[in-house]
């Protein structure tokens, strides 16, 4: 049922975005994304509590689902003309945070995977009237955590 939810949410979101209703498009993503957070906890404790093994294909799968609806979310309000333009600040917003993931300590990993506690910053920020100010404050604000848990000066393996 928590998948129907989700699935309904991510539809309604760029349904939203795609009439440049920023809110309500975002709140929907934020729905979207509690419910299927929830239907991969409640998973991820039925194979505990069975002793089998969690399913992480289905996980990632999910995460990508969730980052492509971001994306669109994100871009079809912008007010840029170009579509390159619309695309650059929540491409590199999702971009940052999966690198932000894969650098972060263990404890850190989850909650950069998150993506309803970034819905809910972008909710609060699109209620203002900021969304495109908040994605870049974001982005700067990811891009340093980055920097700062690599302790070089380089955020690739090359």
């Amino acid at each position: 049922m928590a998948m129907v939810v989700g699935a309904l949410g991510l539809v309604g979101a760029i349904a939203s975005a795609s009439y440049d209703y920023a809110f309500p498009a975002v709140a929907s993503f934020l729905a979207g994304s509690f419910a299927f957070a929830s239907s991969e906890a409640l998973t991820r404790l039925k194979a505990r509590l069975r002793g089998s093994g969690g399913g992480t294909s289905r996980a990632r799968h999910l995460q990508n689902l969730l980052d492509i609806a971001l994306l669109a979310v994100l871009a079809l309000p912008a007010t840029a003309f170009n579509a390159l333009d619309r695309l650059f600040l929540p491409l590199m917003l999702v971009g940052l945070l999966r690198l932000a993931a894969t650098l972060a300590p263990a404890r850190w990993e989850n909650a950069w995977r998150d993506r309803t506690s970034v819905a809910l910053i972008l909710l609060v920020a699109a209620w203002f009237g900021s969304l495109e100010q908040a994605m870049a404050v974001l982005c700067v604000a990811t891009l340093g955590f980055c920097l700062f848990f690599r302790r070089k000066s380089q955020i690739t393996l090359a």
